[in-house]
């Protein structure tokens, strides 16, 4: 039995949880931490799910206070609601990435955080992408649907959807959750970046990746006769060429930018996935022969005689740009989704409406100048109008 592991392994500081991950008799574990990623990896998967979520709050805020106070952006629900979904997921996101990396994901030095250690931050953080995860995707879907029975059908007004709109956001998510926390199946997936479903089961595909799916693959076929009728709308109308081009332009931009967003949220989710389904099985083979050659090499004094043979960590098959890539569309979704409405030219209209109405109330009032006739019976007194 040792007395110093390697770095990369531990000697629990509860030796009785059930939990730990022996490694034979050597008296060592796998850390909370599992060596998957390199150090300057895990780094970066901090920095991205620390500061891209507080970097999009004030994109939301924006966004919000815009389509808030504006009486005909007001009416734009869906928006309001989406505004809403991914802003509290960016601010729950926040406030648990700013708890430390072990407090946050592990029980103890060698033991994950799970759903029979009660409720923590890595509970909080795991299940809030899971249900404004799929309240994002339902906006992407309700909104698209709306557009559909506008544009595509012709229909006038879908007001009397909103009740359904506005609760199948909020509740339809709720079914999943509820199901993830009585079957608690949440917790810390070791070498895994963030709280998540629990992989084993692979209860996150049916409850989470096949729902987002199906709503996004409905969404893509209603924003798709969206654009052709926009198209073929602009083509009819349009008088010359280049008017016609702008037009074009314009008409397109917002919801070409909004299918791009969302696509772009589903594609890396569902590459990050499939490449933890296809590599769990090499991934366990890897993590053993790595492990065999550092304890068959380490001395017990230095982390130097194992190292240069077999490396500081386990070189997977898993793509660290893909990853990378996913977290950044899931962490800076807030800002994202924010950006393609505020860089809509009505918003600039509009703060640029609110910027003269501030700047007219704070410029001091002028009185008119007076003329003052005198000579007759009585001094009159005749306001003189000013032109400026």
């Amino acid at each position: 039995m040792l007395t110093k592991c390697p770095s990369e392994f531990v000697i629990p500081t509860n030796k009785y949880d059930s939990r730990i991950q022996w490694v034979g008799d050597t008296g060592c574990a796998f850390a909370c931490k599992l060596p998957i990623w390199s150090e300057s990896e895990y780094r970066s998967y901090e920095s991205v799910t620390l500061y891209l979520p507080i970097l999009s709050l004030p994109f939301v805020f924006v966004l919000l206070l815009t389509w808030i106070f504006n009486k005909e952006k007001r009416k734009q629900y869906l928006v309001i609601c989406l505004a809403v979904s991914v802003g509290c997921s960016a601010f729950l996101s926040t406030f648990a990435y700013n708890i430390p990396w072990y407090k946050r994901n592990c029980r103890s030095n060698a033991v994950p955080l799970d759903a029979s250690d009660g409720f923590s931050f890595c509970a909080l953080q795991g299940l809030s992408y899971v249900y404004f995860g799929l309240t994002t995707s339902v906006c992407w879907m309700n909104q698209s649907i709306d557009l559909y029975l506008k544009v595509g059908i012709g229909m006038r007004s879908t007001d009397q959807y909103k009740a359904y709109y506005i609760s199948s956001i909020f509740l339809l998510p709720l079914i999943p959750l509820i199901y993830v926390l009585a079957t608690k199946n949440y917790g810390y997936s070791p070498g895994n970046p963030v709280c998540w479903i629990i992989y084993s089961k692979e209860l996150d595909v049916y409850v989470w990746y096949i729902p987002i799916a199906v709503m996004t693959l409905v969404g893509l076929f209603c924003m798709t006769v969206v654009l052709y009728k926009i198209i073929l709308s602009v083509i009819k109308t349009s008088s010359s060429k280049k008017g016609g081009s702008n037009d074009m332009i314009a008409a397109v931009r917002t919801p070409i930018l909004f299918v791009l967003t969302f696509l772009a949220f589903f594609i890396s989710l569902v590459a990050y996935r499939a490449e933890i389904y296809v590599n769990t099985k090499s991934l366990t083979s890897e993590m053993a022969h790595w492990t065999e050659c550092v304890f068959s090499n380490f001395d017990g004094v230095s982390d130097e005689s194992y190292t240069s043979i077999c490396g500081s960590y386990v070189k997977t098959k898993m793509s660290f740009a893909t990853a990378m890539w996913a977290f950044i569309c899931v962490t800076g979704q807030a800002a994202m989704v924010s950006l393609v409405y505020l860089s809509n030219p009505s918003a600039f209209k509009i703060w640029w409406e609110w910027c003269r109405s501030f700047t007219s109330r704070l410029s001091p009032s002028r009185s008119p100048r007076k003329i003052y006739v005198v000579g007759a019976s009585s001094t009159k007194v005749f306001p003189l109008q000013s032109n400026t």
